[in-house]
């Protein structure tokens, strides 16, 4: 099996993405601020797989990776109000 056309930029999506993911608190209902190393993980991540599918021309695969940085700004935004009501 042949690897695909700019699987470099798919194994950067998968690894960086994967920093932020397989942190233990990150599917926690209330999950805390995530660490910078973690955000820069996924910030690489999200960036190799836009450009992965927009070079492969995969609508889905795009859209995907809109939603899914979108649904972690949310949470980010959220957990740092909740870090700013705690400690004013």
């Amino acid at each position: 099996m042949a690897l695909p056309e700019y699987w470099w930029l798919l194994a950067a999506a998968c690894l960086g993405q994967a920093l932020f993911f397989l942190r233990p608190e990150a599917f926690r209902r209330t999950a805390p601020k995530a660490p910078a190393w973690a955000l820069a993980g996924l910030s690489v991540g999200g960036a190799a797989g836009l450009a992965y599918a927009w070079v492969q021309s995969d609508a889905v695969l795009l859209a995907g990776q809109f939603v899914v940085l979108a649904a972690v700004a949310v949470n980010a935004g959220r957990a740092a109000r909740r870090a700013e009501v705690r400690n004013p």
